[in-house]
Protein backbone atom coordinates (compact mmCIF):
# COMPACT_ATOMS: atom_id res chain seq x y z
CA UNK A 1 0.00 0.00 0.00
CA UNK A 2 2.80 2.44 0.89
CA UNK A 3 4.63 1.73 -2.38
CA UNK A 4 1.43 2.05 -4.43
CA UNK A 5 0.57 5.45 -2.94
CA UNK A 6 4.10 6.72 -3.49
CA UNK A 7 4.02 5.59 -7.13
CA UNK A 8 0.64 7.24 -7.75
CA UNK A 9 1.80 10.49 -6.16
CA UNK A 10 5.10 10.48 -8.06
CA UNK A 11 3.38 9.78 -11.41
CA UNK A 12 1.22 12.90 -10.97
CA UNK A 13 4.16 14.96 -9.73
CA UNK A 14 6.24 14.22 -12.82
CA UNK A 15 3.65 15.04 -15.49
CA UNK A 16 5.24 17.25 -18.21
CA UNK A 17 2.45 19.80 -17.68
CA UNK A 18 0.35 20.30 -14.58
CA UNK A 19 -3.42 20.06 -15.01
CA UNK A 20 -5.42 22.62 -13.04
CA UNK A 21 -8.19 21.54 -10.67
CA UNK A 22 -11.22 23.68 -9.88
CA UNK A 23 -14.44 23.16 -7.95
CA UNK A 24 -17.70 22.54 -9.82
CA UNK A 25 -21.17 21.13 -9.20
CA UNK A 26 -21.04 17.72 -10.91
CA UNK A 27 -24.13 16.04 -9.47
CA UNK A 28 -24.46 13.14 -7.07
CA UNK A 29 -21.76 10.56 -6.35
CA UNK A 30 -19.15 11.92 -8.74
CA UNK A 31 -15.59 12.58 -7.60
CA UNK A 32 -14.23 14.48 -10.55
CA UNK A 33 -14.51 15.20 -14.24
CA UNK A 34 -11.91 15.91 -16.89
CA UNK A 35 -12.42 18.32 -19.77
CA UNK A 36 -9.46 19.11 -21.96
CA UNK A 37 -6.67 20.02 -19.56
CA UNK A 38 -9.03 21.15 -16.81
CA UNK A 39 -9.89 18.93 -13.86
CA UNK A 40 -13.05 19.56 -11.83
CA UNK A 41 -13.57 18.34 -8.27
CA UNK A 42 -17.16 17.97 -7.14
CA UNK A 43 -18.49 20.48 -4.63
CA UNK A 44 -20.89 17.77 -3.40
CA UNK A 45 -19.41 15.01 -1.27
CA UNK A 46 -20.18 11.36 -1.93
CA UNK A 47 -23.22 9.85 -0.26
CA UNK A 48 -22.72 7.56 2.74
CA UNK A 49 -20.63 4.42 2.09
CA UNK A 50 -19.08 5.88 -1.09
CA UNK A 51 -15.68 7.54 -1.29
CA UNK A 52 -13.26 9.65 -3.31
CA UNK A 53 -9.50 9.10 -3.15
CA UNK A 54 -7.30 12.03 -4.12
CA UNK A 55 -4.40 9.83 -5.20
CA UNK A 56 -6.66 7.56 -7.25
CA UNK A 57 -8.28 10.58 -8.88
CA UNK A 58 -4.89 12.04 -9.82
CA UNK A 59 -3.85 8.66 -11.24
CA UNK A 60 -7.07 8.58 -13.29
CA UNK A 61 -6.34 12.07 -14.67
CA UNK A 62 -2.79 11.02 -15.49
CA UNK A 63 -3.96 7.96 -17.44
CA UNK A 64 -6.53 9.99 -19.39
CA UNK A 65 -3.92 12.62 -20.19
CA UNK A 66 -1.44 10.02 -21.43
CA UNK A 67 -4.17 8.36 -23.53
CA UNK A 68 -5.06 11.67 -25.16
CA UNK A 69 -8.65 11.62 -23.90
CA UNK A 70 -10.47 14.96 -23.91
CA UNK A 71 -13.11 14.30 -21.25
CA UNK A 72 -14.39 11.85 -18.70
CA UNK A 73 -16.15 11.45 -15.37
CA UNK A 74 -14.96 9.52 -12.31
CA UNK A 75 -17.73 8.22 -10.02
CA UNK A 76 -17.46 7.80 -6.27
CA UNK A 77 -16.04 4.44 -5.24
CA UNK A 78 -17.19 1.79 -2.80
CA UNK A 79 -13.64 1.25 -1.51
CA UNK A 80 -12.40 3.68 1.10
CA UNK A 81 -8.90 5.11 1.20
CA UNK A 82 -6.61 2.89 3.24
CA UNK A 83 -3.85 4.88 4.97
CA UNK A 84 -0.27 3.78 4.76
CA UNK A 85 0.63 1.34 7.48
CA UNK A 86 2.53 2.78 10.42
CA UNK A 87 6.26 2.28 10.03
CA UNK A 88 6.66 1.59 13.72
CA UNK A 89 4.64 -0.48 16.18
CA UNK A 90 6.23 1.30 19.15
CA UNK A 91 4.39 4.11 20.91
CA UNK A 92 7.31 6.49 20.37
CA UNK A 93 9.61 7.16 17.43
CA UNK A 94 13.12 8.62 17.44
CA UNK A 95 13.15 12.04 15.80
CA UNK A 96 16.71 11.92 14.54
CA UNK A 97 18.93 14.92 13.91
CA UNK A 98 17.65 17.85 11.88
CA UNK A 99 19.57 19.08 8.86
CA UNK A 100 18.67 22.77 8.85
CA UNK A 101 20.42 23.15 5.50
CA UNK A 102 17.77 20.88 3.95
CA UNK A 103 15.67 23.87 2.96
CA UNK A 104 15.43 26.30 0.05
CA UNK A 105 18.53 28.39 -0.60
CA UNK A 106 16.33 31.05 -2.23
CA UNK A 107 12.66 31.86 -1.79
CA UNK A 108 10.14 30.38 0.60
CA UNK A 109 7.60 27.54 0.66
CA UNK A 110 5.35 27.05 -1.19
CA UNK A 111 7.69 27.95 -4.06
CA UNK A 112 6.55 27.75 -7.69
CA UNK A 113 9.10 26.03 -9.93
CA UNK A 114 9.70 25.06 -13.55
CA UNK A 115 12.20 22.29 -12.78
CA UNK A 116 14.20 20.89 -9.89
CA UNK A 117 16.88 23.46 -10.69
CA UNK A 118 14.56 26.03 -9.11
CA UNK A 119 14.49 23.95 -5.93
CA UNK A 120 18.11 24.26 -4.81
CA UNK A 121 18.64 23.55 -1.12
CA UNK A 122 21.15 25.18 1.18
CA UNK A 123 23.03 21.86 1.51
CA UNK A 124 23.74 21.77 -2.24
CA UNK A 125 21.04 19.25 -3.10
CA UNK A 126 17.84 19.78 -5.11
CA UNK A 127 14.30 18.78 -4.24
CA UNK A 128 11.74 17.65 -6.80
CA UNK A 129 9.56 20.11 -8.68
CA UNK A 130 6.10 18.52 -8.43
CA UNK A 131 2.67 19.29 -9.84
CA UNK A 132 0.22 20.89 -7.47
CA UNK A 133 -3.53 21.02 -7.98
CA UNK A 134 -3.76 24.56 -9.38
CA UNK A 135 -1.92 24.08 -12.67
CA UNK A 136 1.42 25.10 -11.16
CA UNK A 137 4.40 23.08 -9.97
CA UNK A 138 5.99 23.55 -6.56
CA UNK A 139 9.20 22.54 -4.81
CA UNK A 140 8.69 19.55 -2.55
CA UNK A 141 9.70 20.06 1.06
CA UNK A 142 12.13 17.93 3.08
CA UNK A 143 12.19 16.86 6.72
CA UNK A 144 14.69 19.56 7.67
CA UNK A 145 12.82 22.44 6.00
CA UNK A 146 10.76 25.23 7.57
CA UNK A 147 7.64 23.34 6.43
CA UNK A 148 8.39 20.79 9.17
CA UNK A 149 9.11 23.34 11.91
CA UNK A 150 6.16 22.04 13.92
CA UNK A 151 7.57 18.50 13.84
CA UNK A 152 10.92 19.62 15.20
CA UNK A 153 9.25 21.74 17.87
CA UNK A 154 7.44 18.63 19.07
CA UNK A 155 10.76 16.76 19.02
CA UNK A 156 12.54 19.44 21.04
CA UNK A 157 12.90 17.48 24.25
CA UNK A 158 15.61 15.66 26.15
CA UNK A 159 14.55 12.23 24.86
CA UNK A 160 14.54 13.06 21.13
CA UNK A 161 11.32 11.05 20.84
CA UNK A 162 7.88 11.79 19.40
CA UNK A 163 4.62 9.85 19.80
CA UNK A 164 4.10 7.45 16.90
CA UNK A 165 0.72 8.96 15.98
CA UNK A 166 2.33 12.38 15.73
CA UNK A 167 5.11 10.95 13.56
CA UNK A 168 2.50 9.40 11.28
CA UNK A 169 0.72 12.75 11.00
CA UNK A 170 3.88 14.63 10.04
CA UNK A 171 4.95 11.93 7.58
CA UNK A 172 1.60 12.13 5.78
CA UNK A 173 1.62 15.93 5.98
CA UNK A 174 5.03 16.11 4.31
CA UNK A 175 4.09 13.63 1.58
CA UNK A 176 0.94 15.60 0.70
CA UNK A 177 2.43 19.07 1.22
CA UNK A 178 2.44 20.27 -2.41
CA UNK A 179 -1.12 19.00 -2.94
CA UNK A 180 -2.55 20.51 0.25
CA UNK A 181 -0.78 23.81 -0.37
CA UNK A 182 -2.43 24.14 -3.80
CA UNK A 183 -5.81 22.42 -3.34
CA UNK A 184 -9.12 24.09 -4.26
CA UNK A 185 -11.55 24.66 -1.35
CA UNK A 186 -13.87 21.74 -2.13
CA UNK A 187 -11.06 19.15 -1.92
CA UNK A 188 -10.90 19.06 1.88
CA UNK A 189 -14.35 17.56 2.35
CA UNK A 190 -14.33 15.44 -0.81
CA UNK A 191 -11.22 13.31 -0.56
CA UNK A 192 -10.56 10.63 2.05
CA UNK A 193 -6.84 11.39 2.29
CA UNK A 194 -7.36 15.03 3.25
CA UNK A 195 -10.04 14.12 5.78
CA UNK A 196 -7.73 11.45 7.19
CA UNK A 197 -4.87 13.93 7.50
CA UNK A 198 -7.05 16.50 9.23
CA UNK A 199 -8.42 13.78 11.51
CA UNK A 200 -4.93 12.64 12.51
CA UNK A 201 -4.11 16.19 13.47
CA UNK A 202 -7.31 16.74 15.45
CA UNK A 203 -7.12 13.39 17.23
CA UNK A 204 -3.56 14.05 18.35
CA UNK A 205 -4.61 17.41 19.75
CA UNK A 206 -2.09 19.52 17.85
CA UNK A 207 -3.97 22.52 16.46
CA UNK A 208 -1.29 24.94 15.31
CA UNK A 209 -2.76 27.95 13.56
CA UNK A 210 -0.73 27.62 10.36
CA UNK A 211 -1.74 23.98 9.79
CA UNK A 212 -5.33 24.64 10.74
CA UNK A 213 -5.53 27.32 8.05
CA UNK A 214 -3.84 25.07 5.50
CA UNK A 215 -6.11 22.10 6.07
CA UNK A 216 -9.35 24.06 6.47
Amino acid sequence: MVLLLLLLTRAWALLPECPAAACASLGYDICASFDGFQVYFNTANCTESLHCSLYSTLHWVQLRTEAGDDEGTLPCQATAFTPAEALYSATEVTCGQRDKQQTLSEGAYPKVCASSMDCALSNGEFSNCACGLDGKAYCEAAWGSQVMEGFWEECNNSTNLIDSDRYQYWREYLRAYVLTASKPPCASGLFDELQYLAGLNDTAGWLGLALTLLLA
